[in-house]
């Protein structure tokens, strides 16, 4: 375990600073597992000019596991941070958000061995994309993470903002809270204040994860509510 008033690290090659007040930095190492927890009052990141972040009374937590599955052992990675207010820049944009409490977790697929005839066999694509279609397909160098593992996020935000050169409007959002697991989006609230305009969404986008592999058609269901839409307030 380690505790200080501070601790600064700074690697001038590649512009990087970072700063954090009164860490509480605690490891554990058991029988396949490995955890690590961090506590602080406030971090703050730099690189360069471009990109900053700023977090305020952090706590963030993280381990690396091994766990049976019926195809065997696979390792399992899993972090969760919860902030009070964490602030993003790069560039023009910036992000900021409070009361966050994010996590997420990767297990690696243990995959069926097949005989040889079979492994041989060229993988089934997807389905062809039709005139009008948007692909949505990630790079094979991204999609294989997809593939290879199973992933698990889940977002809850008080509120938050963002402001971008493209959306001169100041655009607000509280409720955040969403969840993927892999194959499916889930959103249950997200509250949306773009100027004087609002809007609140629910839903869920299904086949993301199978879409973002090999493409494919996606099942989106969406329910919008709104006090007041100023068009020519966003359309100026």
């Amino acid at each position: 375990r380690l505790v200080s008033d501070a601790v600064f690290v700074s690697m001038p090659k590649d512009t990087i600073n970072v700063r954090t007040f009164s860490p509480d930095i605690t490891v554990n190492s058991g029988a396949g597992c490995l955890s690590v927890s961090l506590l602080t009052d406030s971090l703050f990141f730099a690189k360069g000019d471009g990109m900053s972040a700023k977090l305020r009374d952090s706590h963030t937590s993280g381990s690396i596991s091994k766990v049976e599955t019926k195809r065997g052992e696979a390792t399992k990675y899993y972090v969760r941070t919860q902030e009070r207010s964490l602030f993003f820049r790069t560039g023009d944009t910036r992000i900021f958000a409070r009361g966050a409490d994010i996590s997420a977790s990767a297990q690696s697929r243990i995959r069926r061995e097949r005989p040889d005839s079979l492994a041989r066999r060229t993988p089934r694509p997807g389905r062809a994309p039709e005139a009008g279609d948007v692909d949505i397909s990630l790079d094979t160098a991204y999609s294989k993470y997809l593939r290879d593992w199973n992933l698990y996020a889940d977002i809850n935000l008080a509120g938050g903002g963002v402001a971008l050169p493209v959306m001169p409007l100041r655009t607000r959002f509280d409720k955040v809270q969403a969840r993927f697991d892999g194959r499916d989006l889930t959103i249950d609230s997200i509250g949306v204040h773009c100027g004087t305009s609002d809007l609140g969404l629910s839903g869920h986008i299904k086949g993301l994860g199978r879409a973002l592999v090999r493409g494919g058609a996606l099942d989106v269901k969406a329910d919008v509510d709104s006090r007041y839409i100023n068009v020519n307030e966003m359309l100026a």
